[in-house]
């Protein structure tokens, strides 16, 4: 396998966890439209067929959902 591919495929793994992970902490808060926009984006990276500007989209959408989860959990423990 050629050594970009299996960066590649490291990096879908790592966003889709993030993704996963995001989308979960969303739907147990209630908010389903932002989990939807998680899902939709876990949907694109399943597609094999994503570009590497996507994927550069998808990692910082992922950032971006992973950290407002953060901040969500957060005001849910206080």
């Amino acid at each position: 396998m050629n050594p970009d591919d299996d960066g590649r495929s490291l990096r879908r793994r790592g966003l889709l966890k993030s993704l996963k992970d995001s989308r979960t902490i969303f739907a147990r808060a209630g908010n389903m439209a932002r989990a939807t926009k998680v899902e939709l984006g876990i949907q694109m990276l399943l597609d094999q067929r994503v570009s590497d500007r996507m994927l550069d989209l998808l990692a910082q959408s992922a950032a971006i959902a992973a950290r407002d989860a953060a901040d969500l959990v957060t005001v849910e423990r206080r």
